[in-house]
């Protein structure tokens, strides 16, 4: 699956404190086709030793749930943007869900930012530079970029203070894959959140009374 999952394992160790942690780019796929001979098959023995254990921390600004959600739109989006890393066709409604039942669509005044656009055609992540052209041409704003990343913010003329960002998909995981391509061009995962039910939720939710919380 390439980095689809991967960066989901790295946003969760990121949630319980842990910060030396990294997505191997390109992922299992490109490995086995520049490292083939280290590439191991069959069972795995188990650790003979026990595993450490190490003290756990839970940032829970870097979850949102779904009332969480509801108080962004509520407040028509002033203070906060919503992301969704779904394809082009489900967010409009066009294309249907891969969950039976649930049905297509987007949240009021959600922006869309399909991962798989994030991609090279080898399944690794596009630079920098691109990945900022990709989340600008979606029509979002980048807070709080680190100063080694500044220059591209100065580059477009970007003066503004904008909104916080939270990330949503289709049940949580390539969510987070936006979150870490935003935190590679400097927008600190720590200062974003994550909507962890996602469309699935939200949906599921909202599907009998979905006025003013299903577009379109």
């Amino acid at each position: 699956t390439g980095i689809f999952s991967a960066p989901r394992v790295w946003w969760t160790f990121r949630v319980y404190g842990f910060r030396n942690v990294g997505v191997l780019d390109g992922g299992f796929p490109k490995w086995k086709i520049e490292y083939p001979d280290l590439v191991e098959s069959g069972d795995q023995e188990s650790a003979k030793e026990p595993h450490p254990i190490f003290p756990l921390t839970l940032n829970a600004e870097m979850v949102s749930s779904r009332e969480d959600v509801e108080a962004i739109l509520l407040k028509r989006m002033r203070t906060s943007q919503i992301v969704d890393a779904r394809s082009q066709g489900r967010f409009v409604g066009k294309d249907p869900e891969p969950r039976p039942g649930l049905r297509s669509g987007h949240m009021p005044g959600a922006l869309s930012v399909p991962f798989t656009e994030l991609l090279q055609p080898d399944g690794c992540i596009k630079p920098p530079e691109e990945l900022f052209k990709a989340f600008r041409q979606g029509g979002m704003e980048l807070p709080y970029l680190r100063p080694r990343f500044a220059w591209i913010k100065t580059m477009l003329g970007l003066t503004q203070r904008p909104r916080t960002i939270t990330t949503s998909c289709g049940s949580g995981l390539t969510a987070a894959g936006l979150s870490w391509a935003l935190h590679l061009i400097g927008c600190n995962v720590e200062q974003q959140s994550l909507y962890d039910g996602s469309w699935t939720e939200w949906a599921t939710v909202h599907q009998e009374n979905p006025q003013g919380f299903i577009h379109p």
